[in-house]
């Protein structure tokens, strides 16, 4: 019998969205990102035969369901929607890359930061986090030791979270989250403000601290569509001593 294929995940750019003074919606989509990342599954699902799970990430500015989304969804299509489901103005950037390597909007997952953010105070409130992975968690001091007590989680909705914290739940979700999760997740992205390759370091970090069992490789994508492979960085338990 042949061996069951690892299916792997693809997060394919990380873009940003927000409405302008004119109460229009401005994009900036890492377009080369998103193209390398359809292309390679593309040749994933020709070579192998299945489509790998795909999503993008988006930071924004507003309200991402209330400003970002199209009209007439159902909550189940908020609350977890994919690319086909966004504004038409965010939608037809992505549109010509999708009908080129023949890969539906409807089949790209569209994770966002105000999702993001959420899970993540959630975890902060509930969960039983050591000093040193908070800290790498929120970045407003409350006392010179930040010291997680009661009075900080009360006030959870306005801590300020690092870039590397959100980076990480973007991973989390590309690679299915923890319960599903796949064993291998490639991203691709653009260097931008709001996408280095150091956040994304730390990303990866936060992501294995906090239990996320997936090997992850960084893929920096120029805007002339060149690919920069970084090495695969296993969880600790997968590495040798």
């Amino acid at each position: 019998m042949s061996k069951p294929v690892k299916k792997i995940s693809i997060l394919a750019g990380n873009s940003r969205v927000s409405i302008n003074d004119n109460n229009n919606i401005d994009i900036e989509c890492q377009v080369a990102a998103f193209e390398a990342a359809l292309k390679f599954a593309h040749k994933i699902r020709e070579d192998q035969g299945y489509l790998p799970k795909i999503s993008v990430a988006f930071d924004h500015i507003g309200i991402f369901r209330l400003q970002f989304l199209t009209e007439g969804l159902t909550n189940s299509q908020k609350r977890h929607p994919r690319i086909n489901n966004l504004h038409p103005t965010i939608r037809k950037v992505y549109e010509p890359v999708s009908e080129k390597y023949q890969i539906p909007l409807d089949k790209i997952i569209a994770i966002h930061e105000d999702s993001a953010r959420q899970h993540l105070m959630h975890i902060i409130s509930t969960k039983d986090i050591s000093q040193d992975i908070y800290q790498r968690l929120v970045t407003k001091v409350y006392s010179n030791e930040m010291v997680k007590d009661e009075s900080i989680v009360a006030q959870a909705q306005s801590l300020k979270l690092t870039c590397g914290a959100i980076t990480k739940e973007y991973f989390d979700r590309a690679a299915g989250g923890k319960k599903d999760a796949h064993a291998f997740l490639d991203v691709f992205f653009e260097e931008s403000p709001w996408s280095k390759s150091l956040i994304f370091a730390r990303g990866i970090q936060l992501s294995h601290l906090l239990g996320l069992n997936t090997a992850i490789r960084l893929n920096l994508v120029s805007e002339a569509g060149e690919i920069s492979r970084g090495e695969i960085i296993f969880p600790p338990k997968f590495i040798s001593s």
